[in-house]
């Protein structure tokens, strides 16, 4: 009698990150391979912002090493690990920010993860970041895409807006995919996958308690903005509490916006601020919402239990990357 061979044990995926923020790739790869066997580790993740370090350090995989800045630390001391992806800051890069590109401090940051790419080489890389590194910034870009075919990687870049990937948030922003040539399937053409059709928001977003609906805000710029949003949906025969209409309450009167269905592009300052008022739902966003329309559950976060606010913690929702988006991305990637 031939004894059956016990089974081959499935290898470890690991997983580094820079700019971690609420570190989503760890998040959605722990979510994705733990239901099917595959072991992940989390070797490293590295932010200088305190709330995202503690929701990091008490996650579901929490990393083995935590990075304070990725300005002083050395690359050659570091392991390498099969995914590891970079979101640097684009305040320096984004149409809503400084635009300064790379000539300030906060700009260069964008070129630190190459070091540490330099010298350990990982498998796969996902970076991102701002649009307009596809538009105004392309130099920027293209060095950084230089620098990795010359390290033996296949790259591909993509315009991505969460909405692409069945959640309706319009945040559009610059995804780029690298895989050392030698592990790339030929046969996976192109890793990133169609657009699926969006659930609709409706399901997404619930009203507040009857006790808590309201019909406008009570800030005065707030309500200007909510009211001067539904004179507008009035005039296009939109009804407001039928429809969800998402109205940026803080913005000053020039750069007042709304959505009707979708959401505007959550980020970090209007976040933190529960700067964003729903008609269907009675009430502003809260941070729950925030998170859905990202893309998580909202049980993938113990921000309560790392003792972050919930206003700090919609905070790094505006900054995070959409778990949908990565949900969709990551398949391709970890075929290695």
């Amino acid at each position: 009698m031939v004894k059956a061979s016990a089974p081959r044990p499935r290898r470890r995926i690991t997983l580094g990150s820079d700019f971690t923020g609420v570190d989503t790739v760890a998040i959605v790869a722990h979510k994705l391979l733990t239901p099917i066997g595959v072991p992940i580790q989390n070797v490293f993740a590295c932010d200088n912002n305190a709330a995202c370090k503690r929701i990091i350090l008490k996650g579901k995989c929490p990393p083995i090493t935590f990075y304070d800045d990725i300005q002083h630390r050395d690359s050659s001391q570091m392991k390498h690990v099969d995914v590891y992806t970079f979101t640097a800051p684009c305040t320096s890069y984004s149409m809503a920010g400084k635009k300064t590109g790379s000539s300030s401090p906060e700009g260069k940051l964008l070129f630190k993860p190459l070091a540490y790419i330099q010298e350990k080489t990982p498998t796969c890389i996902i970076m991102e970041n701002a649009p307009t590194l596809a538009t105004m910034y392309q130099p920027q870009l293209r060095f950084i895409v230089q620098r990795l075919l010359k390290l033996d990687y296949k790259v591909e870049c993509k315009l991505i807006t969460t909405s692409d990937y069945g959640i309706p948030h319009e945040r559009k922003r610059l995804y780029l995919l690298a895989v050392r040539s030698k592990r790339a399937r030929p046969h996976i053409k192109h890793w990133f996958p169609p657009p699926i059709p969006c659930v609709k928001i409706q399901k997404l977003i619930k009203p507040a308690p009857s006790h808590r609906w309201a019909a406008m805000p009570d800030a005065t710029l707030a309500k200007t903005n909510v009211k001067a949003a539904l004179k507008k949906c009035a005039a296009r025969g939109i009804n407001p509490w039928k429809h969800c209409v998402i109205v940026d309450m803080h913005a000053s009167t020039r750069f007042r916006t709304f959505k009707i269905d979708t959401s505007p592009t959550l980020c970090f300052r209007r976040c933190k601020s529960m700067g964003y008022w729903c008609t269907s739902k009675g009430a502003p966003l809260d941070e729950y919402d925030m998170m859905t329309l990202q893309g998580f559950d909202t049980s993938d976060i113990d921000f309560i239990g790392a003792r972050v606010c919930p206003r700090t913690f919609a905070g790094c929702m505006g900054n995070a990357l959409s778990a949908n988006v990565i949900s969709m991305l990551l398949p391709n990637l970890l075929l290695i």
